[in-house]
């Protein structure tokens, strides 16, 4: 099961990523891959802050929905 999250702009997508080890958290922004996290979800809220996206706005995507999903 692919997670992922968006801004209710569309402008910014958050992915849980399952199949790489040292990666948990893919963020996307306007399409463009911008960040690569681990899994700690204080440092995903902190990556976020920094660029003004509020993690407590994110809007979880249906997997049909997903426009990265397989």
């Amino acid at each position: 099961m692919i997670e992922s999250w968006r801004t209710p702009d569309g402008r910014w997508l958050v992915d849980r990523v399952v199949d790489e080890p040292a990666v948990s958290y893919r963020i996307w922004y306007e399409g463009t891959p911008v960040g690569d996290l681990p899994d700690d979800p204080g440092a995903l809220r902190a990556w976020l802050a920094a660029r003004h996206v509020d993690l407590a706005e994110l809007v979880a995507l249906p997997a049909d929905e997903d426009p990265f999903c397989e």
